[in-house]
């Protein structure tokens, strides 16, 4: 994430987004350590230090 991002405190902006937000297959995000393979997770601009590398 923080190759992403930029900045390693950035997680808690979105843990915060996605908290609660049903996933595919099931589940939801409750623990911010557990990430599932799979799982979409949205984030609220802007993100500090975020730099999107998929050419948007």
């Amino acid at each position: 994430m923080l190759s992403f991002l930029g900045d390693a405190d950035a997680w808690t902006q979105i843990f915060e987004a996605n908290r609660g937000m049903p996933q595919p297959y099931g589940g939801t995000l409750t623990d911010p350590d557990l990430i599932h393979i799979g799982w979409t997770l949205r984030y609220r601009h802007p993100v500090v230090g975020f730099s999107c590398i998929c050419g948007c």
